[in-house]
């Protein structure tokens, strides 16, 4: 086969290549298919997690009942959850990961917040019993030092330590 038979050929695979190309871009824009919009109906799983350039998940949704939303360096900041009593919880997270505002329902299903320090004291309390609502504030230690609470005769009142333990009449 000679130098000229070559180029001919060459030719020819060339423009079927070409011809190959045009055709197959006549059904649509195959190069940008990633770009338009789809809109799925459905989707059924057990565990969605989103992921940053990293690799580290920011966010989650998982079938035990919990969303979770995370910093950059994988850390839980928000989590609402349905405890394993069923009640909904919000808990918020600092950047370390430490849980320090829970809202949700407590023990006895009355709306409930929760407030800690850094070090996971209890800070401040804020919930409802059977006469209205409550608030507690609690000192560096974790130990109760003040409160408002509302009596049977729906009267609020401020208390001190030992009267918040064994609340007035």
């Amino acid at each position: 086969m000679n130098f000229k038979q070559k180029l001919g050929y060459m030719f020819i695979g060339c423009l079927f290549t070409i011809a190959g190309y045009i055709l197959a871009s006549l059904g649509g824009i195959t190069t940008h298919a990633q770009q338009e919009k789809q809109v799925i109906d459905e989707i059924v799983c057990k565990r969605l997690e989103v992921v940053n350039a990293e690799g580290i998940t920011v966010a989650g949704i998982y079938g035990k009942g919990a969303i979770e939303v995370r910093n950059a360096l994988g850390k839980r900041v928000v989590g609402i959850n349905a405890d394993v009593h069923g009640k909904g919880v919000i808990g918020v997270s600092n950047a370390a990961g430490d849980e320090v505002v829970d809202i949700g329902a407590d023990a006895d299903g009355k709306g409930a917040i929760e407030v800690r320090n850094a070090f996971e004291k209890r800070a401040v309390d804020i919930f409802a019993n059977e006469n209205g609502g409550v608030l507690i504030v609690y000192n560096a230690a974790g130990e109760t030092v003040a409160g408002i609470v509302v009596n049977k005769d729906g009267d609020g009142l401020i208390e001190s330590t030992k009267a918040i333990t064994t609340p007035r009449q």
